[in-house]
């Protein structure tokens, strides 16, 4: 998952090759060890975001955000993009992310 507001995105990919972006890897919920694919689900385990288990995502998918990395604008390139968010999940997002930096819950929704 690329972690950026979505015009950075697209202006840093038309732009320069060597515009930085943060990355999460995604990760399927069934997946994990025994046990975490459930706290996963109960949005419990600070480390992964559960998403919603919709299309294209039907499959149950989390993103890892113990593992968040910078990259650049031409690796972005070279994914594809499955969704987007909206402005709700940009503010989930944000939360989801402060709360799994820290370790702890410091902002509720």
């Amino acid at each position: 998952m690329v972690i950026s507001h979505n015009c950075e995105v697209e202006k840093g990919l038309l732009r320069v090759a060597t515009w930085p972006f943060s990355i999460a890897p995604m990760i399927q919920i069934d997946t994990l060890p025994r046990g975490e694919p459930k706290l996963v689900r109960q949005r419990k385990f600070l480390r992964y975001w559960g998403l919603p288990e919709e299309p294209p995502l039907e499959d149950g998918w989390a993103v890892d955000f113990d593992l968040l990395q910078p990259t650049l604008a031409a690796t972005v390139q070279e994914g594809t993009r499955l969704a987007s968010i909206d402005d709700d999940g940009r503010k989930a997002l944000v939360f989801r992310l402060v709360n799994a930096l820290s370790q702890r819950e410091i902002i509720t929704q």
